[in-house]
């Protein structure tokens, strides 16, 4: 899925997944995706509030951190 879609030319995938979900999170960040934010009770399933975490991959960038700190930094 990956593959396909820098073939076609889509610079990166964003997804979400569920705080307790830590299979699912594992096998993201294994592939190269990175945490872009946390989303605190953010859904609420089964009458229960879930917290939600953003991720993506980026075909030209990778390890991110740096940039979001320098953001954070301007902001403050």
């Amino acid at each position: 899925m990956i593959n396909t879609a820098w073939a076609k030319k889509i610079e990166k995938i964003w997804l979400t997944v569920y705080h307790d979900n830590l299979n699912a999170y594992k096998i993201y960040k294994e592939l190269g995706f990175e945490v872009e934010g946390i989303f605190l009770y953010d859904e609420k399933f089964r009458g229960e509030f879930k917290h939600k975490i953003s991720m993506a991959i980026f075909k030209k960038h990778s390890n991110n951190e740096s940039e979001r700190k320098k953001i954070l930094e301007y902001l403050n």
